[in-house]
């Protein structure tokens, strides 16, 4: 008996049983594609990219000329003229702390730029300046470089959320400056009032990794303090500045030590004002 056996087909009356489960469902109907939601741009951070974008970063080259000048000095001498050129536009413009704050976020799509580090920091420094309000937050953790001359002739209370480029707090006049991270060489130059806390590495300029409490240059009246794991460290000229809030002071030394168990041994604590424990 010769047979042909037909693979994938079976005889008739032995189709397999298949239950319909779904048969109570109706056939969906086709809907269109929804297009994603575009949130449009604060009209404020709209207008300060537009300013930012146009501003073009000024050079004094007869000063530069100048034999005798230190290269810190042409960096605040170039920072001063374009501090006062942005200041000179920002007193017509109104925007808040948040609107700042928005902004220092805002600004990484021109990260690109040569001389972005600077340009950005100077403009973020003069908005602080004009603005009425007293309290700011910067964030620079999420660019790939941190920003120069962040604190410029600061007046006001600045938390920056990252790392702080070089030249922070240069001619800082009052009010605290609080960096949550690093900070990157030539710290508080010229610096003639306030305090400035540093809750990472204060480095020296061109090296990785390098504390130095000895490239705060040419600090004349003010306090940098160093929050570490192991205590304070207090870096200050105080001759001209007021009383310090001691009590706020030792209540961050207590909360330092509960968090180490007590002080480090041979480590010794200054308390602002020269006195120590």
């Amino acid at each position: 008996m010769n047979s042909k056996i037909k693979f994938g087909s079976q005889p008739a009356g032995n189709q397999p049983h298949v239950p319909k489960r779904f048969c109570h469902f109706k056939p969906a109907e086709e809907q269109p594609v929804r297009a994603p939601d575009v949130v449009p741009e604060n009209p404020q951070i709209a207008m300060l990219k537009t300013k930012f974008g146009e501003y073009q970063w000024e050079y004094d080259d007869q000063y530069i000329n100048r034999t005798f000048v230190d290269m810190t000095d042409i960096e605040e001498h170039d920072a001063l003229i374009n501090f006062k050129k942005i200041m000179g536009f920002m007193a017509s413009l109104q925007f808040t702390a948040i609107d700042i704050e928005r902004f220092s976020i805002a600004i990484e799509e021109f990260s690109e730029d040569g001389i972005f580090p600077k340009k950005a920091g100077i403009f973020l420094s003069a908005m602080i300046a004009a603005s009425k309000d007293a309290d700011f937050i910067v964030h620079t953790s999420h660019l790939s470089f941190p920003l120069e001359y962040l604190g410029f002739e600061n007046t006001k209370n600045l938390k920056i959320i990252g790392n702080g480029g070089a030249f922070l707090c240069m001619r800082m006049g009052g009010g605290t400056v609080s960096v949550h991270g690093d900070t990157n060489g030539v710290l508080a130059k010229n610096m003639s009032g306030g305090t400035i806390v540093v809750y990472g590495t204060i480095r020296r300029l061109g090296t990785h990794g390098i504390e130095a409490f000895s490239d705060i240059h040419h600090m004349k009246c003010g306090r940098v303090l160093r929050v570490t794991p192991g205590g304070v460290i207090a870096h200050e000229k105080s001759a001209k500045m007021p009383m310090p809030d001691l009590a706020r002071y030792d209540s961050l030394k207590d909360a330092l030590e509960n968090q180490t168990g007590g002080q480090t041994a041979g480590q010794t604590k200054p308390r602002p004002g020269g006195e120590s424990q």
